[in-house]
């Protein structure tokens, strides 16, 4: 309610005020809209381009007063908060390359008092530096994480962020978002979605500009969600995300996701609002779930109940769906398509089989097993019953037996010679599953909001927090074969957990105490994508253990980084706050490098220097005094597996 009526409020003070003008003159061409998904956060305001170029003014939207000043090295970098009472909201510029007049004669000065590059953030009164309409406050940059643009927010005085086209920044562009996805998610242990209990992708046509549909019915029982990989371009050809989406049903609204207030807080929940691992995949765009989870308790959808936009297994026919997505400049796109909703069918004719288990699929709610069925040669019961006639019989349930516990029937699909066994997530798989006295399933631990332990042997132990498993799991770790492309040393198998899309409310700790190396700082923990190249995830080594935690978990290897970092001589060059300095560029195999990995003499003094670690470079200060003479530089590089190159040169 609170969030209702702060947007009320908010809106409704703009109605017949004059237009907002935007901060910069030049064109305004996003490259990066409100609240589209940045993995586990929110992107809080939109990002402007600025031509691949710095230096362009920056203005205040209204009157008001800087209220805060903040220099870091990475996230914003040069940012600058100006608060504008009578509109009772705050403005955020970031990435800025310096700031204007007053404001930027105070930050320098201050920066000179410091000896140093960063480490400004000071609140201020509204009369130690109060703006003007249109006044020139700060100049675009590229300071902090990115490249050349301007990071646009705007925030109530709480911090909690507004949409800026909420108040009336809006772009005349007339380019409809591009749908990439339509997906059905299986939302219960029973649920099946055309012949499957598995994630359906259908099918859809462009009918209109700004319309698609499906026109293969999809049969589902039980409860399913819907699922919209979906992209924003513009006129850039960006990726962003969009501003509102509304589910239909039969004509009636059944849910919506609306992105006009995000808190910092929420940020937590962007994996929930988003599938968190399709986001990430070429080619996917940004995919929105349709339908609210249970543990959600983000302001998007904030008038729904846990499982609202669910496709309500009780309404049995066929009914139509219509999906409204509108992006943040007004252009709408419609999809539709038909939906059949089944009874859920009681297991009438369970089968026996030898099954070849070939890949496991986690779902939300159960794990399936896919599969072939192994020849079988049967009692035939009269002259006429062949084998294959039997083996092609239908059945959907599959007898089972399990350790300890006895016989049950599983539900189960068969098509030719394919089978499909959904294993509803339970204690009882705790020793996994035979069929025909052959293991179908491995044994799978059984994890809720209790938390606890997974081990496997000596080798590793995964410990769940309290409350860190937003709904039961079952899960298990094992070895898989993968080659890792890399020239450092493999020091232990590649690690595979399951459920590998399961997100936790708390980061998980995973300890490993099995690698083919002496504990040491050039130990590390790589995620291993689908093509074999590792990428750097941390860990730490405690009493002999290599430690790393997170709220997923990758597939991942233990790897020893023994390899130097390299450092090249680029040339001479002038940057702004630094004045001329020595331009260097940066690589590293392994582990990276960090800022505090550098240490710099000039002349035998200690030096200045400053890195950009989006373009891999590292810049020595020059001597203000004594130009053109020759300087001794010894520049000493140590990357986080503590790995040191030393370079010892001339320099000019």
């Amino acid at each position: 309610m609170r969030r209702a009526l702060l947007l009320f409020m908010l809106v409704s003070s703009f109605i017949w005020a004059d237009p907002l003008p935007w901060p910069l003159d030049i064109e305004i061409s996003p490259s990066g809209s409100y609240a589209e998904f940045r993995g586990f956060h929110f992107h809080t305001g939109i990002d402007l381009r600025t031509r691949q170029k710095t230096g362009f003014p920056v203005r205040a939207i209204a009157d008001g007063f800087v209220s805060r000043l903040k220099i870091q090295h990475r996230g914003f970098g040069y940012a600058l908060y100006i608060d504008y009472p009578e509109l009772g909201i705050r403005s955020v510029y970031g990435h800025l390359e310096d700031y204007a007049g007053e404001i930027g004669a105070f930050a320098q000065d201050k920066l000179n008092k410091m000896d140093a590059f960063y480490g400004i953030e000071d609140n201020f009164p509204a009369n130690k530096f109060p703006v003007k309409k249109g006044q020139i406050v700060a100049y675009t940059g590229e300071s902090g994480i990115g490249p050349a643009h301007l990071h646009f927010e705007l925030r109530h005085f709480d911090d909690v962020t507004i949409a800026p086209s909420s108040v009336g920044y809006i772009i005349s562009e007339k380019i409809v978002p591009k749908v990439l996805g339509i997906y059905f998610e299986p939302l219960s242990p029973e649920t099946c979605i055309n012949g499957q209990f598995t994630r359906h992708s259908v099918p859809f046509t462009k009918v209109a500009s700004n319309s698609f549909s499906w026109n293969q019915l999809v049969k589902v029982s039980g409860r399913a969600g819907i699922k919209l990989g979906i992209v924003d371009q513009g006129t850039s050809g960006s990726v962003m995300g969009v501003e509102d989406i509304q589910l239909f049903f039969d004509g009636k609204k059944i849910f919506q996701r609306s992105f006009n207030l995000i808190s910092y807080d929420e940020n937590v929940e962007t994996p929930y609002v988003y599938d968190y691992h399709m986001s990430q995949m070429k080619g996917m765009g940004y995919v929105y779930n349709l339908f609210k989870w249970p543990f959600e308790k983000n302001g998007i959808s904030k008038d729904y109940s846990p499982w609202d936009g669910c496709l309500d297994p009780n309404s049995v026919g066929t009914h139509q769906v219509k999906i409204i997505c509108r992006d943040f400049c007004g252009n709408d796109v419609i999809v539709e398509g038909p939906v059949q909703i089944e009874k859920s069918a009681s297991i009438e004719s369970p089968g026996d089989r030898q099954v070849e288990v070939t890949n496991l699929v986690f779902t939300p709610f159960c794990v399936v097993a896919e599969g072939k069925i192994k020849p079988i040669t049967p009692q035939l019961k009269s002259g006429n019953d062949h084998p294959e006639k039997i083996a092609e019989k239908k059945i959907n349930g599959l007898n089972c037996s399990i350790p300890e516990i006895g016989e049950k029937v599983f539900p189960a699909f068969v098509f030719q010679n394919r089978i499909d066994i959904a294993f509803p997530f339970s204690k009882d798989l705790k020793k996994g599953v035979k069929c025909a006295n052959e293991a179908i399933l491995p044994p799978l631990e059984f994890f809720d909001q209790s938390g606890g332990e997974l081990m496997y042997e000596n080798s590793i132990k995964m410990v769940f927090p309290k409350d860190s498993v937003n709904l039961p799991i079952v899960a298990n770790l094992k070895k898989i074969p993968k080659k890792v492309s890399t020239k450092l040393k493999v020091c232990s198998p590649v690690w595979q957990f399951q459920p590998g899309e399961a997100i936790f409310a708390k980061p998980v700790s995973v300890e490993i105490s099995e690698f083919s190396a002496s504990p040491s700082k050039q130990l590390g923990v790589y995620e291993v994508n689908n093509s074999g190249v590792p990428s750097y995830l941390g860990g730490t080594i405690e009493n002999s253990k290599l430690k790393f935690s997170g709220r997923n978990i990758p597939n991942f290897v233990v790897l020893e980084d023994s390899i130097k970092p390299e450092i090249k001589f680029l040339g001479s060059r002038v940057l702004k706050h630094y004045g001329p300095v020595w331009a260097y560029h940066v690589s590293d195999v392994g582990s990276g490098v960090n800022d505090d990995g550098y240490s710099v003499k000039v002349g035998g003094k200690k030096g200045k220097f400053d890195t950009d670690p989006d373009k891999s470079e590292f810049y020595v200060q020059k001597p203000s005094k004594n130009s053109g003479k020759s300087f001794d530089l010894e520049i000493t590089l140590s990357d986080n597996a503590g790995n040191v190159t030393k370079l010892n040169e001339k320099r000019k």
